[in-house]
């Protein structure tokens, strides 16, 4: 009879210990499917992506007026170029957004405006230029939604612009003495402020993106002049305000941790 009680108590015991750890293994997969779903929901994500575009000059920067004397406001003779660039963002879902960017931009020079006054003109005989060049560090703050799969951004961009200017060459005649008048490359910092527009499609923690972004900076260069000819060369000086601003478009790809 004791044993059989003992039996009996055993299997009891068993039989309500699992039900218990069932009950407990239930009631914790709810509570961590709960915590899931309320992070989805407010959490924040870490987003990395990486960017491919096109960049376009606008204003002045595009300007190719070759008799311009304005040093306020120099024309630029930029052509469209390429951007590229990176963006590690902090995303709180459906509020804010905050990051950093890292943006580089080339343009090459309109020499068309030189290539027809050569054409005119048989003392000039040949024009070269090489590239405007930007590194821009900036900081970004927006906001920024998701619906189902899709997610829009807005922003704002602010930061230091790192800007090269092309070296330009021109090769003319003077009393059949050939000359060479260089304008050298020359770099300037300043201060970049832009808007940035995006719309991501997310495949779960990754995602595609359409973006466009405009950043404008006003950048004072102190070009130097080579003239080489005349059996002496000499240099002079000039300060230059150039005017900037882009309109960039391309798509990015991209992970959300």
């Amino acid at each position: 009879m004791i044993i059989r009680i003992i039996l009996i108590s055993a299997i009891l015991l068993e039989v309500c210990t699992g039900r218990a750890q069932e009950f407990y293994s239930a009631d914790s997969a709810k509570q961590v499917e709960h915590e899931q779903r309320r992070h989805a929901e407010t959490g924040v994500g870490v987003v990395i992506s990486f960017k491919v575009g096109a960049a376009i000059p606008t204003g002045s920067f595009s300007s190719d007026n070759v008799i311009s004397t304005d040093p306020l406001d120099s024309p630029g003779f930029a052509k469209d170029g390429i951007h590229l660039g990176i963006e590690l963002e902090a995303h709180s879902k459906n509020l804010f957004l905050f990051g950093l960017h890292l943006d580089y931009t080339s343009f090459n020079y309109n020499t068309e405006p030189y290539e027809q006054a050569i054409f005119l003109d048989s003392s000039l005989n040949g024009f070269s230029a090489g590239s405007w060049r930007q590194i821009q560090p900036l900081l970004a703050l927006g906001v920024q939604h998701e619906v189902g799969n899709l997610g829009v951004e807005l922003k704002m961009l602010g930061g230091v612009s790192i800007n090269q200017s092309p070296e330009t060459r021109l090769n003319f005649d003077y009393l059949g003495i050939p000359i060479t008048q260089v304008q050298l490359a020359t770099n300037s910092s300043s201060l970049a402020l832009g808007l940035g527009f995006g719309m991501r499609y997310h495949f779960n923690s990754f995602f595609l993106k359409a973006y466009s972004e405009y950043i404008a900076t006003t950048a004072n260069f102190i070009m130097e002049t080579q003239v080489l000819g005349l059996g002496q060369n000499f240099s002079l000086s000039d300060t230059y305000t150039h005017k900037l601003a882009n309109l960039r478009s391309g798509l990015s790809i991209g992970f959300k941790f």
